[in-house]
């Protein structure tokens, strides 16, 4: 009897402990600190490559790219690839980003792809030169979002690049914004959000 009712503690113990694990261990977490991170997209899943340590990783669970001192601005980066016809889901929680050569965050959209960037915590991407801070290009679409209702994102263009949009003289089209706290400011002759330099959007 004993020592069915120690089984039965430790069943519940082990049920408990799964159900309360924080949501966080449900995703795959990058740290931005430790390498830029760039992400593929294709239609056979989503994988993940980080300058000086993970290569090529197959994503079984959403992608959350944190960093580890958000009080710091790193000149490491964030690339998201999307091929054509696509949809992806990339988090970015509390980056900080100051890119020196190209924008913050680039996101590169496949013709008929979809990417999401979901908020969480507050976010910061500035572009370098020509660049924007959060950068779009190709025939897809982008949407920012924040499901929590927590997240923020201010985005800095650089020189002719827009703060949400396109780089020196590329467009930013196809946007939108669904959720979260943005402010998007663009460099000289670059739109907050919109084209860079000489570009439509």
């Amino acid at each position: 009897m004993q020592k069915r009712m120690r089984g039965m503690i430790s069943f519940v113990l082990v049920f408990l402990m799964a159900f309360s694990m924080p949501l966080t261990a449900l995703a795959e977490e990058y740290d931005l600190a430790q390498g830029s991170v760039t992400v593929n997209a294709k239609a056979d899943g989503t994988y993940v490559t980080q300058a000086g340590g993970v290569t090529n990783e197959k994503q079984t669970t959403d992608t959350v790219i944190t960093q580890s001192n958000p009080e710091t601005a790193t000149d490491n980066t964030i690339t998201v690839n999307a091929d054509s016809g696509v949809d992806v889901k990339v988090t970015i929680d509390g980056v900080n980003v100051e890119s020196t050569d190209g924008a913050g965050m680039e996101v590169n959209r496949g013709e008929g792809s979809s990417v999401t960037v979901e908020l969480e915590g507050d976010n910061k991407l500035t572009g370098g030169d020509d660049s924007a801070g959060l950068e779009v290009t190709g025939n897809g679409e982008l949407e920012i979002a924040d499901e929590d209702g927590d997240g923020s994102l201010t985005a800095q263009g650089g020189t002719n690049g827009a703060g949400i949009g396109g780089g020196s003289g590329g467009e930013g089209t196809a946007i939108t914004i669904s959720g979260g706290t943005v402010t998007a400011t663009g460099g000289s002759s670059g739109a907050g959000i919109g084209g860079g330099d000489s570009a439509a959007g």
